[in-house]
């Protein structure tokens, strides 16, 4: 086994040769690409097209990642910004439409699709005028997808490393009859120093889904502030989106920025739930907490044969004075 990683990581190397901001790496059983240009430094995991780190220069991490975490085949990482599709959460929470194009028990199905725990395809990776780093990977429909989802597609995941970290996901419907449904999240986790000095704004006044009290509807009430645990599913107005979100410490603010995403999922576990969280320590919940970028559960995306769809995110950062 060492030896076929040894192979792929030399392709690797080989392919992208002329990008001089890059560095690959085998970490356990997966591969990866460490990314250090002139605006900062970037990790992005072949498996999963998962973001795992984003640090600016001169600035603490920006994208939070466990130090727990197990590199292991087919198991999703706890941090970074998983690729949460064709479903978000459970799928028995999804819609009908979404449960009829999946194949086998709807029970059984992994939490938030199966793109975080397979490999994709790296297809590029370049330097930008600007001094940035950009990395592209895909995955299309094959013998074990197809197993799993009875729809043609392509995914394609861009990432932008330079002054502002840009992350796209774009879903593209490739079969020649059928309507593709689904449900989709970058399912960022951000650093913070201090969780009970975090709050998040922008979300004042939108109705959430509170998945700690029986799915109940609320109404927000000023930013989101945090001493317990969270678990909200905000939703915006119909064609309006989302506004950007501020995430709020004492040091800086992270703006979160996002299109063709019409749900945002606040998310802490905080104390009894980080106990049993797998590759999670106990006192990780005090230094992250989510804000995803998503369509969940009601907000479906349904593209017809052709179409295809762009959920993007764009981060940045303010120092406050």
């Amino acid at each position: 086994m060492n030896e076929v990683f040894d192979i792929e990581l030399n392709s690797l190397q080989t392919r992208f040769a002329d990008c001089v901001h890059a560095t690959f790496f085998r970490r356990g059983d997966l591969l990866g690409v460490d990314v250090h240009n002139a605006h900062g430094a970037a990790t992005v995991l072949l498996q999963g097209a998962q973001l795992l780190e984003f640090t600016p220069h001169g600035e603490d991490r920006v994208i939070w990642c466990s130090d727990a975490v197990a590199y292991k085949s087919g198991v999703p990482l706890r941090g970074g910004v998983p690729v949460c599709w064709p479903w978000f959460g459970p799928l028995e929470n999804n819609t009908t439409a979404i449960q009829n194009q999946c194949v086998g028990p709807v029970d059984s199905a992994p939490q938030h699709g199966f793109v975080r725990t397979l490999d994709w395809d790296l297809v590029l990776v370049e330097s930008l005028p600007d001094g940035g780093t950009a990395i592209e990977l895909t995955l299309c429909d094959s013998f074990e997808t197809q197993s799993m989802l009875a729809c043609a597609f392509e995914l394609v995941m861009r990432f932008e490393i330079g002054g502002r970290l840009h992350l796209a996901l774009t879903a593209r419907n490739t079969d020649t009859n059928s309507t593709m449904s689904f449900t989709s999240a970058l399912h960022s986790y951000f650093a913070v120093s201090n969780i009970n000095h975090s709050e998040v704004l922008g979300l004042d006044a939108m109705f959430y889904v509170d998945s700690l009290d029986d799915g109940a509807i609320k109404s927000q009430q000023g930013a989101v502030g945090f001493d317990a645990e969270v678990d909200r599913i905000y939703f915006a107005q119909p064609d309006e989106g989302l506004t950007p979100l501020t995430i709020r410490t004492p040091e800086r603010d992270i703006i979160v920025e996002s299109s063709g995403s019409d749900s945002a999922i606040v998310w802490n576990p905080w104390i009894e739930k980080s106990r049993g969280l797998s590759q999670f320590r106990d006192t990780d919940y005090q230094r992250m907490l989510c804000v995803e970028s998503a369509n969940a559960f009601q907000n479906v995306i349904s593209l017809p044969p052709g179409a295809s769809h762009r959920l993007s995110v764009t981060v940045s950062t303010a120092t406050r004075p």
